[in-house]
């Protein structure tokens, strides 16, 4: 359910991003909030309810970290172009906007912080596969407190999540593998 769920959100934003690019809905005259945004969001919202009834609910926590890890993992990397053809098309959109000064205001005071603010929002789903992960490990004692701690923290950091999940995903498998809990 999480890899459909997973798979879906991000499928979502790809289109968005292409039909944004490339002006799609403004030619055919598409409302992109009603194809698109409208489900994305919906689709965000129910991977986070999943991530987080997962996290809660598991009973056997060493074996739903690891399969969520590998969830986790798939979200991170394939959200990776996506993050920077974003950060690419409003770049684009910020040097063109320089050449008016009414233009330049309007992006800095309302495009840029708009689109911060909607590519933050994309970070945290993918980061809540992340975080339920990393409190599943730490109930099935894979985890040391210091290392949740700074795990959860750094999934909330643009780039340091992506860092962040491999890491685990790594620690995760190697102690999963050698059926050992850290020291505490």
């Amino acid at each position: 359910m999480k890899w459909v769920l997973s798979a879906v959100f991000l499928s979502l934003f790809y289109m968005w991003f292409v039909f944004a690019y490339f002006g799609i809905g403004i030619d055919l005259g598409v409302n992109l909030i009603w194809i698109v945004v409208l489900p994305s969001v919906l689709v965000g919202v129910a991977s986070v309810v999943a991530a987080i009834a997962v996290a809660v609910a598991s009973r056997d926590p060493r074996r739903d970290s690891t399969s969520l890890r590998k969830v986790m993992v798939f979200s991170k990397v394939t959200a990776i172009p996506f993050f920077v053809g974003n950060f690419l098309m409003w770049s684009g959109v910020w040097a063109i906007s320089l050449f008016s000064v009414i233009s330049a205001l309007f992006a800095q005071a309302v495009l840029i912080p708009v689109a911060v603010v909607l590519t933050y929002c994309v970070m945290l789903v993918t980061s809540a596969d992340s975080i339920a992960t990393i409190v599943l490990a730490a109930r099935a004692k894979l985890l040391r407190p210091t290392e949740v701690a700074v795990h959860i923290i750094l999934q909330l950091i643009f780039v340091a999540d992506v860092v962040s999940a491999i890491v685990v995903a790594v620690t995760l498998r190697r102690r999963t593998n050698q059926s050992i809990s850290p020291r505490v």
